[in-house]
């Protein structure tokens, strides 16, 4: 059960969806949100040294939206060389739940809200992407809602992306600030191309 509705909420009336575009979004929305509950998914996050309460219970809001769901958490010392914690997560979510479809990364270093809705016109899209990359706006930050998901010109982490599993099979974690942009480029030397940006699939902090 949720135990902080109010907590784990994201504010949707935020960010406008323009009226031209509102009936096709909320089509997708109704229908990603049916495509996620006959759908398990790992959740993979990494905070620095602390994950908060409301944190976690954004986290668990976010699984129960899925057919059923896992949680995988790591902490970091500093957000600015994590790839090594990454790399980690990602194999125990490879060992552990590999034969599952989706992973959603969420990076708690960079904030810890996100639009459900955004992630449900992201899985109503599933076909489309081989990640599914977040924009990432401050609060308060009105984004235009409603459109279609666009390649991504740079291959930026955004704070959460959902993966398909075999991405994750495909690429890897180094560096360190940026290791997040050299695991999407990888995906692209790979063969695994289709890096989109979902306009509606927000992030904040």
């Amino acid at each position: 059960m949720i135990k902080c509705l109010s907590c784990s909420a994201f504010d949707e009336s935020q960010f406008i969806v323009p009226e031209k575009l509102r009936c096709a979004y909320e089509q997708r929305v109704r229908l990603g949100f049916q495509y996620m509950l006959e759908n398990p998914v790992v959740v993979v996050c990494l905070g620095v040294n602390n994950i908060s309460k409301i944190a976690l219970s954004k986290i668990e809001r976010t699984g129960q939206y899925f057919k059923s769901y896992s949680v995988i958490t790591g902490l970091s010392r500093s957000r600015y060389k994590p790839a090594i914690e990454w790399n980690q997560m990602r194999r125990c979510a490879l060992d552990n739940y590999g034969y599952l479809d989706y992973a959603i990364m969420i990076d708690l270093s960079v904030g810890s809200s996100w639009s459900y809705e955004g992630l449900a016109d992201t899985f109503y899209n599933h076909d489309k992407w081989d990640a599914s990359l977040s924009s990432f706006a401050p609060d308060g930050e009105l984004l235009t809602r409603g459109g279609p998901m666009v390649h991504a010109a740079n291959c930026e982490f955004g704070g959460l992306t959902v993966y398909k599993m075999e991405s994750l099979r495909r690429s890897f974690y180094d560096g360190d600030k940026d290791c997040h942009y050299r695991f999407n480029e990888r995906l692209r030397e790979n063969g695994l191309g289709r890096i989109l940006l979902n306009p509606n699939q927000i992030f904040t902090f």
